[in-house]
């Protein structure tokens, strides 16, 4: 389970003005033309959905968007509250709407699967963007595009990077999930026969006792980097800890230690951690300016999440506005076109429908925030 929290927000989040819905794609006349509106449903729990800026980065690539095409973009959001059943209640109730175009995914995913069914049998574009098992991919959803780097591939990264930088004994942290079991399959795959050794796993730590027992272990195995796959703010606990200890175990995690309240609680100990993102990263950002004008506007720099949501947008607005007359063909052109150039990198997506990482996923912690390596 990878979820987090943070401030919530309204039911309903008109990016772009009015609140008329645009319809479903149709077979025979294509989208949209200049005037009509794009409805986006938002699926998840919506304290999370509100973390990190991602509906105000949606709200800006919608300005953006409408002043370029005169087309609105509305977000309606349906909060599941974390909750198996009333996240599978939201669904119903989205393709009961008949009126959304695409659904961006922001819950728990122990029960995506069982939303994804709904949404296929719908033949509705789904979208998660807030991470994948991989025995989700692997069920071969026809309208289902993963936006996120998935968790193996997570995990075959955190291990490029032990192997880059000459870890040699690695402890491996994670919470027992699907998601952190395929993560830690990942990494195996990446660092198998490459000179680094998996020397211990450890389930936890979840209190100083479990860490006090294990940082015992660690120094008596020689570890040298911990990598930790954990909810909640117990990856940078851990680095809290260690550094207490007065250790320089590097750590490397994941993009859950992305948030602002692991930043209040232990951004003074996190300095050098490294962690792989949930998103693409170029050496070099395409749009700058973008960034910059979201931090004027809305007095926060712009996250991943933040990126993440306006690329997101954007490109969704730009393919059902290209003529396109068919959910099937939406996918079909988001798959397999060259790319979309996105701000902090070229969007691609796989035949299976995941987004493709470009190498630079890894992020250091400096100077209060996570950043580019």
């Amino acid at each position: 389970m990878k979820i987090r929290k943070a401030v919530c927000i309204g039911a309903v989040l008109l990016l772009a003005g009015g609140l008329a819905a645009c319809g479903k794609v149709e077979e025979s006349t294509g989208f949209l033309n200049t005037g009509d509106k794009i409805k986006i449903a938002i699926i998840g729990d919506e304290e999370y959905i509100a973390d990190n800026g991602a509906m105000e980065a949606m709200e800006m690539a919608s300005k953006d968007f409408y002043e370029k095409t005169g087309v609105e973009i509305e977000a309606v959001i349906f909060n599941d509250n974390s909750d198996y059943n009333e996240g599978i209640e939201c669904a119903k109730k989205i393709v009961a709407e008949g009126d959304i175009a695409a659904v961006l995914v922001k819950q728990e995913l122990d029960y995506i699967d069982a939303t994804a069914e709904i949404f296929e049998e719908a033949e509705m574009p789904f979208i998660l963007t807030n991470g994948c098992y991989e025995n989700t991919i692997d069920q071969s959803y026809s309208y289902m595009l993963v936006d996120c780097i998935n968790a193996k591939a997570a995990g075959s990264i955190m291990g490029e990077y032990v192997m880059e930088h000459g870890y040699k004994t690695v402890a491996f942290c994670h919470s027992d999930t699907t998601y952190e079991e395929d993560e830690l399959k990942g990494f195996q795959a990446k660092i198998e026969g490459n000179g680094s050794t998996l020397a211990d796993t450890l389930i936890g730590p979840y209190t100083q006792d479990d860490f006090n027992q294990a940082y015992v272990r660690w120094l008596d195995l020689g570890i040298d980097v911990v990598c930790i796959s954990n909810y909640d703010i117990l990856n940078s606990d851990l680095v809290r800890m260690l550094r207490e200890k007065g250790s320089d175990i590097q750590v490397v995690g994941d993009y859950v230690m992305d948030t602002n309240e692991d930043i209040r609680a232990n951004g003074q100990y996190l300095d050098g951690t490294a962690i792989v993102g949930m998103y693409i990263n170029d050496e070099k950002p395409n749009n700058t300016k973008i960034m910059e004008r979201f931090e004027t506007e809305y007095g926060m720099e712009m996250s991943e999440k933040a990126i993440q949501s306006y690329d997101i947008t954007y490109l969704l607005g730009e393919e059902l506005t290209s003529g396109i007359k068919s959910s099937r063909e939406l996918i079909d052109n988001i798959k397999n076109s060259k790319g979309y150039d996105g701000i902090s990198g070229t969007l691609q997506f796989d035949e299976r429908g995941c987004l493709i990482p470009n190498g630079n996923e890894v992020l250091i912690y400096e100077h209060g925030s996570f950043v580019q390596q």
